[in-house]
Order: C-alpha cells, then structure tokens, then sequence
C-alpha cells in the first residue's frame, strides 16, 4: 500500500471558503443540507459560522450546474 485512498468511484466535495479550498470525500451520499451545512462548519472551524450564508453549486448527472442558496 502506497499510503493513498482508492477514491474511486467515491463521491468528493470541494469546499472553497476565501482562498481555503478542501477536497473532502463523502462517505454518505444521501447527505441532507444541514447536514453538509454542519460538514462545512466542522471542516472551516472557526471561520464558518451557524448564521453564515452558504452557496452550494454542483453539477447534476446531467453536467448542469445547480446553485442552492
């Protein structure tokens, strides 16, 4: 083993917070909003907070891009 994740065929996130951007995998893909809300004040501790706007984008199976407010 090479120390690397087989990511394939895993779903992955890209969280962008300022110049701060994350690659996160997802090991749930029936993940609600505020549960991904929740994800993304975890992963940008201290800089996201409870009352902050956040705006999903993502593309659907489609390769539309899809933007949630």
């Amino acid at each position: 083993m090479n120390g690397q994740l087989d990511l394939n065929g895993k779903l992955i996130i890209k969280a962008q917070l300022g110049e701060d951007i994350r690659k996160i995998p997802i090991h749930n893909e029936d993940i609600t909003y505020g549960e991904l809300v929740l994800m993304m004040q975890r992963v940008f501790r201290g800089k996201l907070l409870s009352n902050d706007e956040v705006t999903i984008k993502y593309k659907d199976e489609d390769g539309d891009l899809i933007t949630i407010f």
